[in-house]
């Protein structure tokens, strides 16, 4: 399961770290958890937060809007 390991009530899952890959922070009484992974990437992207629809769904989030947060672009493998 994906979830297995992960603690506490999901606040965000985001790019705070600017790297395009998303963090999951979640909330235990006294402290703040992030949950990232340790898998080097395999390409370079511009961070997601550069990204006006990205930024916009991140900051409604962080309001408490439901949504989770998306880029205006595709952000998978293009085939050749």
């Amino acid at each position: 399961m994906l979830t297995e390991g992960i603690e506490g009530d999901i606040l965000m899952m985001a790019d705070m770290e600017g790297d395009w890959r998303e963090e999951l922070i979640t909330a235990l009484p006294g402290e703040l958890r992030i949950y990232r992974t340790n898998i080097p990437a395999r390409d370079r992207r511009v961070t997601l937060m550069q990204d006006a629809l990205y930024r916009s769904y991140v900051a409604h989030r962080s309001m408490g809007y439901p949504q989770a947060p998306v880029p205006s672009y595709y952000l998978g493998e293009t085939e050749k």
